[in-house]
């Protein structure tokens, strides 16, 4: 004889405790309880369905939910075929209960779902919640299932890929530049990123330079959407993010960006400032003496060179460069790029690393050549040049290359004096101390022969002299 003692309001058992013929038999209480959904985000009413299957010998005729301590606003749904919900208190705490209506038990192997509401905790962590299906022979099978609260908002981060310029906190960018958002959900209970948003709008230059007095901000201590130069597009609705984006306007901007996770938390928006600059600089450049135009070279006429124009400098001939770079919003930090072409040993050979005192980029030498302090060039040697050249700004803006052509002879014309006719003295004379007599006939003097040597030679020789 077996003796059981029963508690009121206590699940005691689990299995089913059955005696035949003089034998004490256990069967398991298998039925299995599951909670949909089991994250939920902080501080939010969440509807929970509670699936509830029998085991393979369990006929299931009531079932409990008990509630959660740190779950407030409670309340149990009402379910077809069953009575309740009805509400009670044991040890275990506070529950609603429905009973099975005839005809409507849950049979072996079979399920049913009942729905409840509470409002979830402020705090991350796992809570437990008890459930108590009760079979035909009314054993009570206590199972629990954990529900985790997701109290962390996501955090997003941002890269600016491609041209840029940072200085003292001022950013700037150009018109390729991209954004590239990153996102992730924090432990311990991420329930991941659902959507991540964007948004960039104009405002005042005083934003990107944080030197904003109240009078230039307008509202924008309260709501910086309000001091936009376009207001209607900058307290629009965002962009959901799917992509890189850049910006296309030149001004001062603010771009914004956060994210939510898939319970609900929304981040605090991110926001920075950037001056876009769309301006390429302009190039100013002179060339010093000696110099002279030229036309009609062969090798370097082309479609946009059709008149062979060129210049015949010296290797002494200073070439001036000044890049400055162009409002409203001048990134500044303007380098000179060039590339350098000789005929040596063949016409277009690229010489530019042996005139370069830095690592080539892509090819071109690039120096500093602000206003202040301009880029002076010099050809190395005599031959046949093609200089080409551009300005750039921090972000890469370029005015864009420009070609010339130049042929340099530093060699001087080698001046030949032969005497004829009669003469006396240190003849032809080399120098002023030299005393060289010649015949007062008409007949007698010195013939002088010019001739413009070298590697690429001017020619066109003018002689200057003197009698006395």
């Amino acid at each position: 004889m077996i003796s059981v003692m029963i508690l009121a309001s206590i699940a005691i058992s689990s299995a089913e405790v059955v005696v035949q013929d003089g034998e004490t038999y256990v069967t398991v209480h298998d039925s299995e309880v599951t909670l949909d959904p089991d994250l939920v985000g902080p501080d939010q009413m969440i509807s929970f369905t509670a699936t509830v299957e029998a085991g393979d010998n369990q006929t299931l005729h009531e079932f409990r939910v008990y509630n959660h301590s740190e779950f407030t606003d409670f309340e149990c749904m009402s379910k077809s075929g069953w009575y309740g919900p009805y509400y009670g208190e044991n040890i275990f705490g506070s529950y609603c209960q429905w009973n099975a209506k005839l005809g409507s038990t849950i049979p072996p192997s079979g399920s049913e779902t009942f729905k409840f509401e509470a409002r979830s905790p402020l705090t991350d962590c796992w809570r437990t919640w008890r459930f108590e299906p009760k079979d035909q022979n009314d054993n009570w099978l206590t199972t629990y299932f954990d529900v985790a609260v997701d109290a962390q908002a996501p955090d997003t981060t941002h890269e600016i890929v491609g041209p840029k310029k940072v200085n003292n906190g001022v950013t700037w960018i150009d018109g390729k530049t991209v954004f590239e958002l990153s996102f992730s959900d924090p432990d311990p209970h991420p329930s991941g990123v659902n959507k991540t948003y964007y948004k960039w709008y104009k405002l005042a230059d005083c934003f990107c330079w944080d030197n904003c007095s109240y009078d230039q901000s307008g509202t924008a201590s309260a709501d910086d959407c309000m001091a936009a130069s376009d207001v209607e597009s900058a307290c629009s609705p965002p962009n959901e993010y799917d992509e890189p984006f850049n910006i296309s306007e030149e001004s001062c901007h603010a771009v914004k960006y956060w994210s939510v996770d898939k319970v609900g938390n929304k981040e605090d928006y991110n926001k920075i400032y950037v001056f876009v600059d769309h301006t390429p600089p302009a190039i100013n450049k002179a060339i010093g003496l000696p110099n002279k135009p030229d036309s009609n070279e062969i090798d370097f006429t082309n479609d946009d060179n059709p008149d062979g124009l060129y210049h015949w400098v010296t290797q002494d001939t200073n070439i001036t460069f000044v890049c400055e770079d162009q409002g409203p919003h001048p990134s500044g930090d303007e380098e000179f790029c060039y590339k350098v072409y000789s005929d040596v040993p063949a016409w277009e050979e690229d010489v530019t690393d042996d005139y370069c005192a830095v690592a080539l980029d892509d090819g071109w030498c690039c120096v500093p050549a602000i206003p202040e302090d301009p880029f002076i060039f010099n050809f190395q040697e005599d031959s046949k040049h093609k200089l080409e050249y551009k300005c750039q700004d921090a972000v890469q803006k370029s005015s864009g290359v420009h070609t010339q052509y130049y042929k340099v002879d530093s060699a001087a014309p080698n001046i030949t004096k032969t005497m004829f006719g009669n003469w006396l003295g240190e003849c032809p004379p080399t120098d002023e101390n030299d005393i060289c007599f010649v015949k007062y006939d008409n007949a007698s003097g010195v013939d002088v022969n010019v001739a413009d040597l070298g590697t690429c030679a001017i020619d066109n020789v003018t002689c200057t002299y003197e009698v006395w």
